[in-house]
């Protein structure tokens, strides 16, 4: 016969609000996570700097290409169903209906 065994355990994290950690600015142990409860960021402590000069932690990859910009034309009242120019000389689209 098999025997599945199987474990069950809780992982805890300190928590408190950023301007608490701001105000005991404690010196984390090395590895230890904690957590901002207010703002949901995080920093991970190296055993020796101050919560304040740690970074926060997570995961940045490469800034992504930038898109090109989208030009809006506005479509001007006095179309009135012109098909392309209408009397102030703007672009006209034809309406429906």
């Amino acid at each position: 016969m098999n025997t599945i065994s199987a474990s069950v355990f809780q992982l805890s994290f300190r928590g408190d609000t950023l301007a608490r950690w701001t105000s005991f600015n404690p010196v984390l142990a090395d590895r230890e996570f904690v957590l901002e409860t207010d703002t949901g960021q995080f920093k991970v402590g190296d055993g020796t700097t101050a919560y304040l000069s740690l970074p926060y932690g997570g995961i940045v990859g490469p800034t992504g290409p930038q898109g090109t910009s989208i030009v809006f034309q506005r479509v001007s009242r006095y179309c009135r169903g012109l098909a392309n120019r209408g009397e102030r000389g703007e672009r006209c689209v034809p309406r429906r209906g």
